[in-house]
């Protein structure tokens, strides 16, 4: 009821609420995608709740700036909760059981995070700080692990499965 009645000011801007509990944030949540699958927003949501979609077609679904905006200006939700929106029916169509969806999921919301946390990673990328990737994760290793002999001097170096790098 409130939320038709914000839909039609035209004063108001967005509906955004600030330190929400988790209930609260799940019952929006649902409210949302409500709203935005009854306003023709995220139509290969619908089309894929009933067939899976190919990894292909999975990879191809994607957000713009654009349909942000436009949803923003018709159901006035904050941009991070159009995201949010968008990214909880991705992974409702999504086979998590196949490691490929999965992956493909968790790496577009790790750049996401990284993106939207970029400045508070920024002290950490003043200096190098040694690590490894195993099978493409990232384990931090201690500095005192290295010594001045062994230390690599590329920037990366691949050892059977392992990668050592310098961040």
């Amino acid at each position: 009821m409130i939320y038709t009645q914000i839909i039609k000011d035209s004063e108001c801007f967005e509906l955004s609420v600030e330190d929400a509990s988790m209930d609260f944030q799940h019952l929006r949540d649902l409210s949302d995608i409500r709203w935005c699958l009854s306003k023709g927003n995220f139509s290969w949501a619908l089309k894929f709740c009933r067939t899976k979609p190919t990894f292909e077609e999975y990879k191809n679904i994607k957000i713009t700036s654009q349909e942000i905006k436009n949803i923003q200006n018709e159901l006035k939700l904050t941009k991070n909760q159009i995201k949010r929106v968008f990214e909880i029916l991705k992974l409702a169509i999504g086979d998590m059981e196949n490691p490929e969806f999965f992956v493909q999921y968790k790496n577009e919301i790790k750049k996401r995070l990284y993106a939207a946390n970029r400045v508070a990673f920024f002290p950490f990328l003043k200096k190098k700080y040694p690590f490894i990737l195993i099978d493409g994760e990232n384990i931090q290793i201690g500095i005192d692990k290295f010594t001045n002999e062994n230390m690599p001097k590329e920037e990366g170096i691949f050892l059977n499965s392992y990668q050592f790098c310098f961040i």
